[in-house]
């Protein structure tokens, strides 16, 4: 039952040629009326693709309506094609029952690509436990996503890959997640110029479930992250997660996005800043974050813990905790412009570090360094402790820190009158003030042992 067609050309993918045969949905039977039962005709359009050699599935203009999971099963190659927002897979609920499959289930014991290409996939009533998208079972080799749009399938895409490429598309409205990978083989993953936007927990989570760490060579670049999932858009929902969650990750790049947590004042809904990092990094190393913009997170912008070897930068402003949050990490840099937070940058149980760039208008702390030694600070900080309090100061140094040197740096609390420019509390050593440092001499404190000024 194979047929030809003129495919709609992508710049991202070759042509059905390049497959052995094409399939027509409505050749086997499927409606795309929006109300019959769609599931056993796809499905046998699916059964009849040949396993080894592939094909192209493809959607007509349409709503396809289907009741449970198309199971895609030891495909060596397969592409799902349609007409883009006007070839929908949707799933939809009766009564006060609840979605509890994913539209599409991979499973394949060998080699295997996946291409899906100018669809759009909705749910209706999901089981925020058990329904997606698509989902696999096992590890799939190679799946590539371009032009496609999910809506309310409470998460796009979960599961085990080798390779990753998600491209042009929009996540939008999903209560549990927008892609979520957790495996020990990932070799690959690219997730570029896509719009999320409403989805809550996390836009992206990525995890490596084994000791080794073999998840790497990740690429998330040029995406807009647009708040959590609000009660605006789903009733009884509040915007919460992080927009990119990494564990146990290396060798991966974030850059050239731009993170947004703010769900604007809409009727009688006050405007909501998304409660989670706009990016939380744990036990992850050699990696680079830069060239974003953060605003409006109730959490901080970026939050990194047990990781190291990584280089840091950006735009931040509008955080309501601080802006840079590190903890028990080594060998790093930062470099952000950062304005209008609790804390500028805190960095606590760390050590070997780099500062640079700007925080200014914190409400505490332009820094906060907690515990941490063998750090060099050459930033700009000006005009934090907004709220006027003599216990704070433009960067303070607590607990045991030790051996860092300010050189370089220019420190000015010229509008405030309680601010002081430097703190060093009782139990610091050993820290540094190099002469091409400036700051106010007259509102520095040293409580601690052996701290010099050159």
């Amino acid at each position: 039952m194979a047929f030809s067609y003129k495919v709609l050309k992508s710049k991202y993918f070759t042509t059905a040629n390049s497959y052995e045969s094409t399939y027509n949905v409505k050749t086997y039977g499927a409606t795309g009326n929006g109300q019959s039962d769609d599931t056993e005709e796809i499905q046998s359009a699916i059964d009849s693709i040949d396993n080894e050699k592939g094909g192209t599935l493809y959607f007509p203009k349409g709503t396809y309506r289907v009741t449970s999971s198309l199971k895609i099963i030891n495909k060596s190659k397969m592409r799902l094609i349609g007409e883009g927002n006007s070839s929908i897979i949707m799933a939809k609920a009766e009564g006060k029952k609840k979605i509890n499959f994913s539209l599409i289930t991979l499973n394949n014991t060998g080699s295997s690509k996946l291409v899906v290409d100018s669809l759009l996939f909705q749910m209706f009533n999901t089981d925020e436990k058990k329904a997606s998208a698509i989902s696999t079972e096992g590890t799939i080799t190679d799946i590539a996503i371009r032009n496609s749009w999910f809506t309310q399938t409470n998460i796009a895409l979960k599961g085990d890959f080798v390779t990753l490429s998600f491209i042009a598309n929009t996540v939008e409205l999903c209560k549990s997640g927008g892609i979520i990978a957790k495996g020990s083989d990932f070799r690959k993953i690219i997730i570029s110029s896509n719009h999320f936007f409403a989805n809550n927990n996390s836009h992206i989570n990525l995890e490596n479930s084994s000791e080794k760490n073999n998840f790497s060579n990740i690429t998330i670049s040029n995406n807009q992250f647009d708040q959590g999932l609000s009660s605006q858009y789903v009733k009884g929902y509040k915007s919460i997660g992080n927009a990119i969650e990494l564990s146990n990750v290396s060798l991966f790049t974030i850059q050239n996005n731009n993170f947004n947590g703010l769900t604007p004042k809409r009727d009688n809904n006050n405007e909501e800043y998304q409660n989670g990092h706009a990016v939380k990094c744990f036990d992850c190393s050699k990696f680079l974050i830069d060239n974003n913009t953060y605003s409006f997170y109730s959490q901080s912008a970026i939050n990194i813990e047990n990781s190291n070897n990584f280089k840091i930068g950006g735009l931040i402003s509008n955080i309501r905790s601080n802006g840079v949050d590190i903890k028990n990490s080594q060998t790093f840099k930062l470099d952000f412009i950062e304005d209008s937070a609790k804390i500028g940058g805190k960095i606590s149980n760390s050590n070997n570090f780099d500062i640079k760039g700007s925080y200014t208008n914190n409400l505490e702390f332009g820094l906060l360094i907690e515990n941490s030694s063998y750090g060099k600070i050459q930033a700009s900080l000006m005009d934090n402790n907004l709220l006027n309090d003599s216990t704070k100061s433009e960067i303070y140094f607590s607990g045991k820190s030790n051996n860092n040197i300010l050189d370089g740096a220019n420190i000015s609390n010229s509008t405030l009158n309680n601010a002081h420019s430097i703190i060093f509390e009782v139990s610091t050593f050993n820290n540094i003030i190099g002469s091409n440092t400036i700051f106010e001499k007259e509102n520095f404190i040293n409580k601690g042992n052996n701290n010099i000024i050159n």
